[in-house]
């Protein structure tokens, strides 16, 4: 199965895409916001719901 390509936009302008990480990377969507998580090597970022103008994505 091939990954999904998806974009996060901010409501300040910047976007955070599928393509800016490697093959570890997992997309987590919650009840507060978006996390993104890098498996290795290890990072997290959430980004709360009011801070996310769009979540799109792509096959």
């Amino acid at each position: 199965m091939q990954p999904t390509d998806w974009t996060i936009s901010l409501v300040n302008g910047v976007l955070i895409n599928r393509s800016d990480y490697d093959d570890n990377v997992q997309l987590h969507v919650l009840d507060y916001g978006v996390m993104v998580r890098n498996l290795y090597p290890t990072s997290e970022t959430t980004y709360p719901w009011h801070t996310i103008a769009q979540l799109k994505t792509e096959h």
